[in-house]
């Protein structure tokens, strides 16, 4: 038999209702690939899935291109690599937690991860399309706490994916705005974002997926890109549904203002043209763009997401506030203690007071009547108590945007102390959730417990129905009133499930009342 009739004979296996789990080659944009069974054999994993072309040489800063075709049978078997990034500092909070080892790092990563446990290509289960966090600068869609499989048993087909970051993912420059066609530049990595989610249309129906019932989900950075693909009218008919965790809402900045950014990097470099800038290492790229972080802080970037006048053509804010975003069937949520990992603790309160003084002037003796600095300890838990208002204040304000479009948004507050260590430090803190969400909890090292897993498997269990139809609510867990169906606003994840007001719901009225944005 030859190979064209043999990859035909392979490809008719894979397209029968009754050949059982997806073993057999799939037929996707680019290709023929072949996924491997999961630690449990009814599901099949299908890791390292190209969705784009390489972005490199004359593709660095570039909308990503149509992925590059191959010869015969692709094994998806191990996940691509990484985009650019510093690594996390051996013995940080956030490596011991989530990173197990460093990843394979390149700036060939527009690669996707897909997990299911349909038995043919003719299902129309929900599609769950994950978006990491990590500020835009760092993370991938392979940690260990994203695998897809638990949620893949539960009856939906599960993506993740990378996207450029940082100065990679987000640069923008005079010239490339030029010469892009759109008179934009910058937001590469969202549009990396919006190009998986064209390849999830056009393919995913082959793992039993329904490419029109799609839920878009992400925490953190990976929550203001569901918002911001909300916002863009280019994301428009690619996803049904959205979930937001511990991020969402935030006018971004200009493109003058990230085309002035663009050309100091530039010089910075030591070159005088686009063209000199993608012929330098990407190591050098990176090393000038993102410098490591000084293990005091977080690893952040002047690379963000911006106003480009083509995938946003206005702010997030803008778009929500009438009604023109791309999903009116939203979750939002945060946690607790939020800031307990990001806010450093060697900060002086007088340098943190000198830095709420120089960003609201007159105001900043109202900010400290909320959030007083009189000793370096109260200025910490002032700082981290912003920031939870921050999060826990921005799903509030998205619910009532959507209520007032008289759409059903459903609201979360995440309180569970992780047992282990450092449980009373750190309490709920940022990402704490996302091992629960992925009923994955193994993936982190901690001594988990009875109530873990049952919260796990609750939260796992909403998230899916929530993908499916709308709603979260299903048998056997209690009840999640959509917000303003009831005096509680939302639903309390921590030692039980149960309905809650979503504090601290006393300091968000009066901080509204005072007309004050959230700020940390």
């Amino acid at each position: 038999m030859n190979k064209i009739l043999l990859a035909s004979f392979l490809f008719a296996l894979s397209s029968l209702s009754s050949f059982g789990a997806l073993n057999a080659p799939v037929q996707v944009s680019g290709g023929m690939i072949t996924g491997t069974p999961g630690s449990d054999p009814s599901v099949t994993a299908f890791r390292g899935i190209p969705y784009a072309a390489p972005p490199v040489g004359n593709l660095r800063w570039k909308a990503p291109q149509p992925v590059a075709g191959w010869k015969g049978v692709r094994a998806t078997d191990k996940f691509g690599d990484v985009c650019m990034q510093n690594p996390l500092k051996e013995g940080s909070f956030y490596q011991v937690e989530f990173y197990e080892k460093p990843e394979p790092m390149s700036e060939d990563c527009l690669y996707l991860n897909l997990w299911t446990a349909a038995a043919s290509f003719d299902g129309k289960r929900p599609v769950m399309v994950w978006i990491h966090g990590g500020g835009y600068v760092e993370g991938s869609g392979s940690l260990p706490s994203f695998n897809g499989e638990a949620l893949a048993k539960k009856g939906v087909v599960i993506v993740t994916i990378n996207y450029r970051l940082g100065v990679f993912g987000f640069l923008a420059h005079p010239e490339l705005t030029r010469e892009s066609g759109h008179n934009a530049s910058g937001n590469y990595g969202m549009l990396d974002q919006l190009e998986a989610l064209k390849w999830v249309k056009a393919n995913i129906r082959q793992f039993g997926g329904d490419p029109e019932n799609v839920t878009i989900f992400g925490q953190s950075a990976g929550a203001g890109s569901v918002v911001n693909l909300c916002a863009s009218p280019l994301a428009k008919g690619y996803f049904k549904r959205a979930i937001v965790q511990s991020g969402g809402l935030a006018n971004s900045g200009t493109l003058k203002d990230a085309e002035g950014v663009g050309v100091d990097f530039a010089k910075q470099v030591g070159v005088s043209s686009i063209e000199e800038l993608r012929k330098v290492p990407a190591s050098t790229i990176q090393r000038i763009g993102v410098p490591p972080p000084n293990g005091t802080g977080a690893n952040v970037s002047r690379f963000m997401p911006i106003v480009d006048g083509y995938f946003l053509p206005k702010g997030q804010l803008d778009v929500f506030a009438v009604g023109e975003e791309n999903t009116h069937s939203i979750m939002a949520g945060s946690t607790s203690n939020e800031g307990t990992t990001v806010i450093s603790a060697t900060q002086t309160a007088a340098e943190r007071k000198d830095q709420i003084e120089k960003l609201m002037g007159a105001r900043a003796a109202e900010y400290f009547k909320f959030y007083p600095m009189n000793s370096d300890k109260e200025a910490w838990e002032s700082s981290v108590n912003a920031v939870r208002d921050l999060m826990a204040g921005t799903a509030l304000e998205i619910a009532e945007l959507e209520s007032n479009e008289r759409h059903a948004t459903y609201i979360y507050y995440f309180d569970r102390h992780l047992p282990g260590r450092e449980s009373e430090r750190y309490g709920a803190f940022h990402s704490s959730e996302l091992v629960y969400v992925f009923y994955d909890l193994d993936a982190v090292k901690r001594p988990w417990t009875d109530t873990d897993r049952k919260l796990a498997d609750a939260m796992s269990s909403y998230w899916v129905n929530f993908a499916e139809t709308g709603d979260p609510n299903g048998k056997g867990l209690p009840l999640w009133p959509a917000f303003g169906t009831t005096a509680e606003r939302g639903i309390e994840f921590g030692d039980s499930v149960k309905l809650g007001t979503m504090p601290p719901t006393d300091r968000l009225k009066a901080l509204e009342k005072e007309n004050f944005g959230f700020i940390f």
